[in-house]
This record gives structure tokens, sequence and C-alpha cells, in this order.
């Protein structure tokens, strides 16, 4: 993977869990919680690349491409700027342990 294509930082989150993420009253905390800043390549979907994603899923609408790492999930999100990122599925390229492909839905504020 060429490096330099990751210039975009992105904020990872996660949606708490019920029984771990407790507030200190031990009610289940409401807000996402903060995971991870990493370096990505955000590239819209176009064409037939849009076409082939969404046999796996309907919304796709961006590809997110970070350093392979173990500890991201279909449940998280990322944030960059404003935009919000839904994870829907993620994809080990090649199997080489270098690089992953995040499939994701754009969802903007406002």
């Amino acid at each position: 993977m060429n490096p330099g294509i990751l210039r975009h930082r992105i904020k990872v989150y996660r949606q708490p869990d019920p029984e771990l993420d407790l507030e200190d009253s031990g009610q289940p905390l409401d807000e996402p919680i903060y995971h991870k800043t990493l370096w990505a390549a955000i590239f819209p979907l176009r064409g037939k690349q849009v076409e082939t994603a969404k046999q796996y899923h309907e919304d796709v609408t961006t590809r997110l491409i970070v350093r392979y790492r173990d500890d991201l999930d279909h449940t998280m999100f990322a944030v960059y700027k404003n935009i919000k990122f839904d994870f829907l599925y993620l994809l080990h390229a090649d199997y080489a342990g270098k690089e992953l492909h995040i499939y994701a839905k754009e969802i903007k504020d406002g």
C-alpha cells in the first residue's frame, strides 16, 4: 500500500456495551465511545464500483482504506470533518495484514 494515500485523519467510535459501559449511577451509556484516531483514504464509490458494492449492502456509498488492524468491526463508525461514515462491512485486502477496506454509508450532519 502506498502510505501517501492515507491523508485523511478519521476518528473511530464504537457503540457502548450496555453491560460494560455504565455511568456512575449504573445506567448504560447512551453516547458513542471514542475508539481510535486513524489515517485513512476516503473514496466515494462510482459507477461499476457502486453496483458491485450494492451486491453486499444496498446503502454503500464510500470506501475507506486504513492500515490493517483487528480491532475494528461493522458496528463502529468514523467521523471526518462533519461527515459520519457508518461501517457496513470490512474486507481484509489480500489477507496480507497490510490494509483494511471499510465499506460505509456516508451520513452528513445538518
